[in-house]
């Protein structure tokens, strides 16, 4: 187990304050192609070599990783956390449940010891795991594909690791993050963000919208944001091609970052609420 150097820069001025955030709570909203996930992913590896080390010079953490479904977390999740934190840092097995074991080493001469368990909530099985589990801290991806029970279950299990009585260990940090597309004005995680109190637990991390509209509302027109996040990571004229054969709901909500409806087809009583 050697000691390996990883340098990253968050992608934008509000995914580093992302980044640097000490909240119970931390939830990125942005759009697609905004770098969110990519920068959780690196969040999440980057606490683990922040946690405390124990009596025996070791960083311990347990994290679930949770998606909607397993599906989702075979052809998405892991794959995109896979990309940045590759098997240089720990073993990979697929499971059930797939688990990623990191052990490294840091340049204070501490190690690193992570189990990061990938879990999707279609499967009862994953469920009760949960329910049993006793984590540092979890990540939600699409958190707005989960319902609010799952995120209160899922609260329930972190700061349960390390365990004060473990060589003296103790998690610097415990708690929750989530990243997700902009949901309808109805759906609890807009409620729970813009109409709840939370005592200072929850940062809330609003990304630019990805395009913009230079119309009207009636009449939108929209255009590539300049100062959209993650650009320079991205193909040349990337926005510009996601506005085309796009409805103006779907480019509201999934590029321009505003809480909304995405509707296919045409409504047969397009004013009906």
């Amino acid at each position: 187990m050697g000691t390996t150097q990883i340098a990253f820069r968050a992608p934008s001025p509000m995914l580093a304050r992302f980044w640097q955030s000490s909240h119970r709570l931390q939830f990125v909203m942005g759009p697609v192609g905004s770098g969110k996930t990519s920068t959780v992913a690196m969040k999440v590896f980057k606490l683990t070599a922040e946690q405390a080390p124990d009596a025996k010079g070791v960083r311990r953490t347990r994290i679930g990783v949770i998606r909607n479904t397993r599906s989702d977390l075979k052809v998405t999740t892991i794959p995109d956390f896979r990309r940045l934190v590759d098997d240089r840092w720990g073993d990979f097995v697929w499971g059930p449940p797939p688990q990623f074991t990191l052990r490294y080493s840091l340049p204070d001469n501490t190690k690193v010891e992570s189990e990061i368990m990938f879990l999707g909530l279609d499967h009862e099985d994953d469920v009760r795991k949960i329910r049993g589990a006793n984590w540092t801290f979890a990540w939600m991806n699409e958190l707005k594909e989960l319902n609010r029970s799952a995120l209160n279950m899922v609260r329930t299990r972190v700061g349960r690791y390390p365990r004060k009585d473990m060589d003296g260990a103790d998690a610097a940090w415990y708690g929750d993050i989530g990243d997700y597309n902009a949901p309808d004005e109805d759906h609890w995680l807009y409620e729970f963000v813009e109409n709840t109190e939370h005592d200072g637990l929850l940062g809330f991390f609003r990304q630019p919208p990805a395009v913009l509209n230079v119309g009207t509302k009636e009449h939108p027109k929209w255009v590539p944001n300049p100062d959209a996040d993650n650009v320079r990571n991205l193909p040349a004229n990337y926005y510009l091609e996601q506005i085309s054969g796009r409805t103006d709901d779907s480019i509201r909500v999934e590029l321009g970052n505003e809480y909304g409806l995405v509707i296919d087809g045409r409504p047969v009583y397009p004013d009906y609420d």
